[in-house]
């Protein structure tokens, strides 16, 4: 480990040096700004030890600082470069070394006793994303890749969303089952045998998301409407209440001395706004006039700001002109109110359809006028349903003396929740009723007690009992169990951990913890990839991205921007095999590239169309498994797309695609020596826009140089066929070594089956249909998995090979 020493005390030079403030504090006499520590004392066998030393250091440093009265700025700047060098690079080379034992003992496993270091001469396979087409088109590969004795030399299975659901399947079977040399068959005598069997019951589940014994398609419409109800449950009284006062404002039910139209109070603070941001590019201009320019940071500081003020006050103005609009419609279009509401819903719907399906037709993120009219077709919805809300609110003739009852239930019922909960002394069932039946109480007692005992509308009705029941749910809902993901999660484990097959109970399989792959067996060591989605990270790389690579692993979880943890310490050590691939294919997401729009990703958290995963931060020094009281927190960071960054206890997770595609970008970081990457994205017009990504994230992440001709995969225009189905390139990494590379692709080619000519003859789509069929049948699942598996087969050159290194040679 000295050269890991020698880099962590490189990396302090560097940082005291680049920070004259804090190079001037350590030569000066007294009290020295270091980190304090002697390095070599560390126990470098375990990186949970070190990782407690390196925030000691941290802390040192920045209370030394703070008695030393440096500026925050610099302080903030000294602190995040350390926190990089020390839980970052640092750490990692401490992973690299973990993962290099783990390596070794399996090729002990599997008497591979003649190979290199794996720092030399580690072999990776990378699975894509593409859900099941993508699973089931791998599952063929790496069929073929056993079948000539290839698959067993792997040393690191990189997966990303349905690659991962195979590279699961497949890690999963050898640990419950490692008697089984190959869980899925790979010759026509393994038909009758376990092999065949735990096959026939893929196939048979590749329709997954409805899969029978009682789950059809009205189940998964039943998850799905069930979800939304949840999540409205929950956030439609909130949505309530702040309508409820605007309409308390405009009817004059809330009275203020300054003005008799308290409505105009909204009005008059959003025209401040707008004003206020005015002023701030007039004065920006005098500076520039008088030649008094602010520094750089100075001048980012004021845009960020002018922009935020501009932002709000265009939403205070548009909130305020609900009344004015409303009274208007009323003067002028008297019955016609729901006509023109529903007639705004409906155009924002069109623009909406129009805009997504054109942004479709070039499978990219919308941009122009397509992003334009998405973000004013999901607004016009919104603010049709808001005007309609408000109408009926005018028609119920609400009384104000049921507002401040219902905010006093609401805060009693809130705070009497707190205080229970911290103390941990009730069960959450006898707790909750305690709090909603509390609520109930004080705000009927507070009806009594002001002569208001009457029962007021229909509506105040409803938000007396909607609030307390919302906080109630919020309280004792985790967010990650009451949308889609589970649903999605559980037919994925139930689809691709078979365990009635090889006879294991359910529960083994739900309940199969990461921290079990953590000694080695005889199958490769398994990397999940996933996004953690950094859309309001400081980091200006990460933000524009929209997120980082965070992995799961038998060992450590995390990603660069969090930093890492040890698997059996991050999240209590009950990360499960199938929570990890479920969020690694959880491609439908608010705050993705693809949904990048604020309307449309707040329109998605609304209706709890999402797959993600909330889970703690690798950063904290401890913390909880998932999410409970923190559902209000967790879900309006999802609408409105803030505090969504590297820094929150919490942090969000979803599809490994929405960052890189194909798995290779954690097998580019490890420098391996050999590579096979499998892309199955759909990809019709070949433009390889998953490999150009990474050929670029590469360059720019590690330094590391992709050469590879991509023109054999293009097919003919007479035929459709390409020349073949794989390619060799190279990788130069950043310290002069040297990787090969093989790029399989899903493509027709000669010498297939011909049941895979008579499906693409009845598909003409097949192998780049569609993502969003997760609905296979037997035929469609054939035609996918022998794909791969002839592709393989050509590639191992229908041979038996002793030396799988000998596949990289032309």
């Amino acid at each position: 480990m000295k050269e890991i020493v020698q880099s962590i005390e490189d990396g302090l030079k560097r940082i005291l040096e680049s920070h004259k403030e804090f190079e001037a504090l350590r030569a000066s006499k007294g009290e020295q700004c270091d980190y304090g520590g002697d390095l070599q004392g560390i126990g470098w066998d375990n990186p949970e030890e070190y990782r407690e030393y390196a925030f000691k250091m941290l802390e040192n440093v920045k209370q030394c600082l703070v008695r030393k009265n440096v500026s925050p700025m610099t302080i903030d700047a000294v602190h995040e470069e350390l926190y990089d060098l020390l839980l970052n690079r640092a750490y990692y080379q401490l992973i690299l070394a973990q993962e290099s034992k783990w390596i070794k003992k399996k090729r002990k496993l599997i008497e591979e006793l003649d190979r290199e270091a794996p720092a030399h001469d580690a072999f990776g396979l990378g699975l894509s994303g593409g859900g099941i087409r993508s699973a089931t088109f791998n599952l063929g590969l790496i069929q073929a890749l056993q079948r000539y004795n290839i698959f067993k030399s792997i040393d690191y299975l990189s997966t990303v969303s349905g690659g991962g659901y195979i590279g699961a399947s497949q890690t999963w079977l050898k640990y419950v089952k490692p008697d089984i040399e190959f869980p899925f068959g790979s010759r026509r005598q393994d038909y009758d045998g376990i092999g065949g069997k735990i096959l026939a019951w893929l196939r048979d589940h590749g329709s997954y998301l409805s899969p029978g014994n009682g789950l059809n398609i009205w189940s998964l419409i039943g998850a799905f409407l069930g979800a939304v109800m949840v999540n409205l449950l929950i956030l439609a009284p909130m949505f309530l209440l702040s309508v409820y006062l605007i309409y308390l404002a405009a009817q004059h039910k809330i009275s203020f001395a300054m003005l008799s139209a308290p409505y105009n109070i909204l009005f008059l603070i959003g025209a401040f706004f707008v004003l206020w941001y005015i002023a701030k590019v007039i004065l920006y201009i005098l500076n520039v006039v008088w030649k008094k320019r602010p520094d750089f940071d100075r001048q980012r500081k004021e845009r960020g700001s002018a922009g935020k003020v501009l932002m709000y006050g265009v939403l205070i103005l548009v909130i305020s002109s609900i009344p004015a609009v409303h009274c208007f419609l009323l003067a002028h279009l008297t019955g016609w109110i729901g006509t023109v509401s529903i007639s705004t819903v409906f155009a924002g719907i069109l623009s909406f359809v129009s805009a997504y399906r054109e942004s479709k037709k070039r499978e990219n993120e919308p941009i122009g006028f397509e992003k334009l009219f998405l973000t004013v077709g999901v607004s016009l919805v919104l603010y049709g349903l808001v005007i309609w809300i408000y109408h009926l609110f005018y028609l119920g003739q609400i009384g104000v003396d049921l507002l401040l009852p219902l905010l006093v239930s609401f805060g009693f019922g809130v705070l009497i929740f707190t205080i229970a909960h911290l103390l941990k002394k009730e069960p959450k069932w006898a707790l909750g009723i305690s709090v909603l039946l509390l609520a109930i109480a004080i705000g009927t007692l507070w009806l009594w007690l002001s002569g208001e005992a009457h029962l007021p509308g229909a509506i105040g009705i409803v938000l007396l009992f909607s609030l307390p029941i919302s906080a109630l749910f919020a309280a004792f809902t985790k967010i990650n169990y009451v949308s889609m993901h589970r649903y999605y999660r559980n037919r994925l484990m139930e689809a691709y951990l078979p365990w009635s097959v090889v006879g294991v109970s359910g529960e083994s399989a739900d309940k199969f913890y990461l921290t079990k792959l953590k000694e080695p067996e005889k199958t490769p060591y398994l990397i999940i990839n996933t996004n953690v989605n950094m859309v309001g990270s400081d980091s200006t790389r990460q933000r524009k991205r929209g997120g980082d690579n965070f992995i799961f692993s038998p060992l450590f979880c995390g990603s660069d921007i969090t930093g890492y943890r040890e698997t059996d310490r991050y999240a209590s050590g009950k990360m499960n095999l199938a929570t990890a691939f479920a969020i690694s294919g959880a491609a439908v997401d608010p705050n993705t590239y693809a949904t990048r729009s604020k309307p449309i990703s707040f329109a998605m958290s609304l209706l709890n169309a999402r797959l993600g995963y909330w889970i703690e931060n690798p950063r904290e020094k401890s913390g909880a498994e998932t999410i409970g009281w923190n559902y209000y927190l967790s879900i309006f960071k999802e609408l409105f797309g803030k505090g969504l960054n590297e820094h929150e206890t919490y942090i969000h997770l979803a599809d490994g695609g929405h960052f890189e595609n194909l798995g290779l970008y954690e097998l580019i970081r490890r420098k391996c020596r050999y590579i096979i990457v499998s892309d199955a994205g759909k990809d019709p017009r070949f433009t390889f826009g998953d490999l150009a990504k990474v050929i670029e994230l590469a360059r720019v992440d590690f330094g590391a140089e992709i050469k590879i001709d991509t023109r054999p995969l293009r097919p003919d225009e007479k035929h459709q066929l390409s020349k073949t189905a794989f390619i060799h390139g190279t990788v130069r990494y950043h310290d002069g070594k040297i990787g090969d590379i093989i790029y399989v692709k899903t493509t027709m080619i000669e010498g297939l089956s011909e049941d895979i000519y008579s499906y693409r003859r009845t598909n003409p789509k097949f192998p780049d249909q569609t993502t969003t069929d997760q609905f296979f049948d037997e035929m469609q699942f054939e035609a996918y998995r022998e794909l791969g598996y002839q592709i393989g087969k050509n590639l191992c050159k229908n041979e038996w090979q002793e030396d799988f290194s000998s596949i990289f040679r032309g």
